[in-house]
């Protein structure tokens, strides 16, 4: 619905824009019926791709730049703490800095992890005040668009190794 769809672009700009840390990554069990967090305080978690082994669980960390390795017998991960440098078993940052947006992430047979990238990273999102970014959520849809629109063509397919290394680019 129309509705849903501005919530949802609503969400993302906000993310974005105050970097509110609230995205978390649940597992749920079939067996027992449970529930829990994998890792929590993302800045977007726009993708999830399941290694081959089905042992670990590739996120993309949209807003941040990044992407997460977290094995699945881990316990709850503060990413953003994380990101500082305090990185907890069983977590690993694949890549971080890319270029653009990452979002969807597939893992393929030969162990290759492809994000796709929603445009170029917003340079003015990036470095603006944080007052400033905030100011923008209250613009009106169209004119917040207009400030953090991508490049037509920015978007791109890259592929990275589990280490970290890009082993690949559409």
């Amino acid at each position: 619905s129309a509705a849903g769809e501005k919530g949802a672009e609503n969400a993302v700009y906000t993310e974005l824009l105050a970097r509110t840390g609230t995205g978390s990554v649940y597992a749920y069990s079939p067996d027992t019926q449970t529930t829990r967090c994998l890792a929590n305080r993302l800045q977007g978690a726009g993708g999830l791709a399941l290694n081959e082994t089905q042992d670990a669980l590739y996120v993309s960390e949209t807003n941040a730049g990044r992407i997460w390795r977290l094995a699945l017998n881990a316990q709850q991960a503060d990413l953003s703490a994380a990101a500082g440098g305090s990185v907890p078993a069983g977590v690993s940052l694949v890549a971080q800095g890319l270029s653009g947006y990452p979002a969807g992430l597939a893992c393929g047979t030969d162990g290759t992890i492809w994000v796709s990238q929603c445009g170029a990273r917003s340079r003015w999102a990036e470095n603006a005040p944080a007052l400033l970014r905030r100011a923008v959520l209250h613009l009106p849809r169209r004119t917040r668009a207009f400030l953090l629109r991508p490049k037509a063509d920015s978007g791109a397919a890259l592929g990275f190794t589990a280490d970290g290394n890009q082993s690949g680019a559409a």
